[in-house]
């Protein structure tokens, strides 16, 4: 498992996939007037989600998704060394759609809770949706062409190995001639670049969002006495819900790949890191599977639904009702002794 775990990763990815489109679905159907306007704003991070989870299914079907040191392509769309490339490049653009998408939900959730119609307005507007387009392409274009000028192909990896004597620990297909193989090499000035800029993109996104997750937190706080209970539970589970999703992140993908980056930059040779590679790709697999969780499990109707479908409700309802009556039980037994 360890050397080849392609079927294992396959196996994960189409349950998220599957996850995700579900997801989807429950975000059209279940969305109550509560939630109001925030409801677009989760659909656009579910659907970059879906999207996230089908490029590393059918573009990558990755072994080793990650900066370094190497991807192997086995999807259906990356047959060829050039396909291969743009695939891994759409790999890392896939994921930068989805934390933007966690940033306008971040955004919209600060400006509905100070009630600013202005920005709303705007962020509802044909201008707002143009800057959003445009930030989106900004970021995707940045990360793509550095990610695009840091990559060599497999014959310069083999090289690179042989220098190294051989050693390596990124799985059988590396000496195979049947995939095309894209590496991520410390000779190569842009691979540091790519470092760089992984790196100010998840300082930058894990500032923004707890910043505001911070403000949404004061906010509440200062308000509560003028909300009902309904609205401050919906209001909290929003703010905890906005951290879950900005702390999983940088914890889940960000620190591993920067542990295999330090191991390979300063190192004699490439050390073996097969088990953290594996943990790593798997992280980053169920990102989709994680982040919808936490929406399904804050934002009440979701989860009022998939407790419906699944008869947890029914569950919990005969636990209370037996505990209760056990209690009853006692309080009787109790009383008789007295009497």
């Amino acid at each position: 498992m360890w050397d080849n775990p392609i079927y294992f990763y396959a196996a994960v990815g189409y349950v998220v996939e599957i996850y995700s489109i579900f997801f989807i679905y429950v975000i059209l159907t279940q969305s109550s007037k509560d939630i109001g306007l925030y409801k677009w704003a989760v659909l656009k991070l579910a659907i970059s989600e879906t999207f996230f989870s089908f490029v590393l299914i059918n573009v990558v079907s990755p072994d080793v998704f990650i900066p370094p040191p190497a991807a192997c392509c086995r999807g259906w769309l990356t047959s060829t060394q050039g396909t291969c490339k743009i695939g891994v490049m759409m790999s890392f653009m896939a994921p930068t759609i989805c934390f933007a998408s966690v940033n306008d939900c971040s955004f919209l959730r600060l400006f509905l809770l100070n009630n600013d119609q202005t920005k709303i307005d705007f962020f509802f507007s044909w201008k707002g949706g143009l800057l959003l387009l445009v930030v989106h392409v900004v970021l995707c274009a940045a990360i793509g062409s550095v990610t695009m000028l840091s990559m060599t192909d497999g014959k310069e990896l083999r090289g690179y190995l042989d220098s190294m004597g051989g050693r390596n620990s990124l799985g059988s297909y590396v000496n195979a001639t049947e995939y095309p193989v894209v590496a991520f090499l410390p000779t190569n000035i842009f691979y540091y670049i790519t470092l760089l800029v992984l790196f100010v993109g998840f300082i930058s996104f894990t500032t923004v969002n707890a910043t505001i997750a911070y403000k949404c937190w004061r906010r509440i706080n200062e308000g509560s006495r003028s909300m009902s209970k309904k609205t401050r539970n919906l209001q909290w589970n929003f703010t905890y819900m906005l951290i879950v999703q900005t702390v999983y992140p940088p914890i889940a993908i960000c620190i591993p790949c920067m542990i295999c980056c330090a191991l390979l930059v300063f190192s004699s040779g490439l050390p073996d890191l097969s088990k953290l590679l594996l943990l790593t790709t798997l992280l980053i697999l169920l990102y989709p599977l994680i982040s919808a969780s936490c929406c399904i499990y804050f934002i009440g109707p979701y989860k009022k639904y998939i407790m419906r479908i699944t008869r947890i409700d029914r569950l919990l309802r005969r636990m209370n009702y037996s505990q209760n009556k056990n209690t009853l039980t006692q309080v009787s037994s109790i009383s008789r002794e007295n009497i």
